[in-house]
């Protein structure tokens, strides 16, 4: 499907809640990226990025991970705890881990 024809089926994919908040803000998607923004900013749980955040202070190189394993976890923890989260934060937390 293209975007807009998943703006316009969206509505039927959705239940309870989000249909409701749908169709009071149907006005306000005028994108699909802008759709799934808003549904993330809505309903995603905000404690879900505060626990990665701290599975993300507290990750270590595992002595039975390598350096691909180690760095493709952390970059998914990155992402879990802030989707925008800038290049040199990210590298600061690959190094915090290595540190024993």
């Amino acid at each position: 499907l293209i975007d807009t024809e998943k703006l316009l089926y969206i509505s039927l994919c959705l239940e309870d809640y989000a249909q409701y908040w749908f169709y009071d803000n149907k006005h306000l998607m005028l994108t699909w990226a802008i759709l799934t923004q808003k549904l993330l900013e809505t309903f995603e749980s905000s404690g879900k990025a505060e626990i990665a955040f701290n599975r993300l202070s507290h990750y270590e190189l595992d002595i039975t991970q390598d350096a691909r394993q180690y760095y493709f976890e952390v970059m998914k923890i990155c992402k879990e705890t802030n989707p925008f989260m800038d290049e040199a934060s990210k590298l600061q937390y690959l190094k915090d881990g290595l540190k024993s």
